[in-house]
């Protein structure tokens, strides 16, 4: 069966035209939220560049999560 866990998808589109693109996935809101926010006010951007997360389930055996460690029982209480 496979371990499904709710974490964050940094999006982002550039140029704004374009299809948008899951860049990572991070297991904490507020790292996602600062990832897109840094990418997005950039100024030496050539092009316009929209960033933002939203949640999405992941499958743990085929996606990389930032700030999800496995092996630390005490972060993943709820």
């Amino acid at each position: 069966m496979q371990e499904l866990i709710l974490v964050f998808a940094l999006i982002v589109q550039l140029p704004l035209e374009t299809d948008e693109k899951t860049a990572s996935y991070w297991f904490y809101q507020k790292h996602c939220l600062n990832d897109a926010r840094l990418l997005a006010q950039r100024e030496d951007n050539y092009h316009p560049i929209m960033a933002f997360c939203r949640p999405e389930w992941v499958n743990l055996d085929k996606q990389k999560v930032k700030g999800y460690d496995p092996e630390d029982k005490t972060e993943n209480l709820l």
